[in-house]
């Protein structure tokens, strides 16, 4: 009685606290072979069987989540996967790598305006590929998404890795080179009043894709919408229904 009296006491002035829950997005670090260290953190399925294998989706940050704290890169969008009706209609292992420097770069004087990819989206490839080794992922669907930065990293991925990935969703991207068409299916979303990552760059390089053969594209303009992550993105089912319904065929499969 005497012990349990104190126990009360020392919860009330704060003094002993209860261990504080486990975060949903556990924290890891990768190191690449040329010794290139990447944070990331994961998500896994709410519930999971021994005997079925789980999407894996790769999310991507922009450039205002640069750093290795492996906590910029957790926000709004990356949180929606956390909502119990997602987490339960969507069951997947969602990965959200932290850079400390650029994935892509937009080189000055270019026009029109091209990404090109530098070594650190060489290094989350790699991660990508110990994450699909190491757990019970579905090789078969496998998605990439991402804003800004990462919307770019995105869509350069799609065309370099064509056999990785099943879909992508890229948030205000800036696209890569013209002579590419990624056969992957991709759906863009991009505010039209966005001139960060110009809407009208992104626009005519989704015109320019449809218009060749083998290109799966959708796009989605938002009207008034500046660079931002669109409100209807970080909680939508819409967009998750879309990308969890492709799959990369079995003749792409390494």
């Amino acid at each position: 009685m005497r012990l349990a009296l104190v126990l009360v006491a020392l919860f009330a002035t704060g003094e002993l606290s209860q261990a504080p829950a486990p975060e949903p997005f556990t924290r890891h670090r990768f190191t690449a072979r040329d010794g290139s260290v990447l944070p990331y953190r994961l998500l896994s399925p709410a519930t999971t069987s021994p005997d079925r294998r789980y999407p894996l989706v790769v999310q991507l940050h922009g450039s205002g989540a640069f750093g290795t704290d492996n906590e910029a890169q957790i926000g709004g969008f990356s949180n929606g996967w956390l909502q119990p009706d997602i987490r339960e209609r969507f069951p997947a292992f969602v990965l959200v790598p932290q850079f400390p420097a650029r994935t892509v770069e937009y080189p000055e004087g270019r026009s029109p305006l091209r990404s090109q990819p530098t070594p650190w989206l060489s290094a989350a490839y790699e991660l990508i590929d110990a994450v699909v080794t190491d757990l019970p992922i579905d090789r078969s669907r496998l998605y990439i998404v991402g804003f800004s930065m990462g919307a770019s990293s995105a869509l350069q991925a799609i065309v370099t890795r064509t056999d990785m990935f099943a879909a992508a969703m890229a948030i205000a991207p800036v696209p890569p080179d013209n002579a590419i068409v990624p056969s992957t299916p991709l759906l863009i979303l991009h505010g039209d009043r966005d001139t960060e990552n110009p809407f009208t760059v992104s626009r005519a390089w989704f015109n320019e894709q449809r218009s060749r053969k083998g290109a799966a594209m959708e796009m989605k303009v938002y009207p008034g919408l500046d660079h931002q992550i669109p409100p209807d993105v970080p909680t939508g089912a819409w967009w998750r229904e879309w990308l969890f319904s492709k799959r990369l065929r079995p003749s792409h499969l390494r």
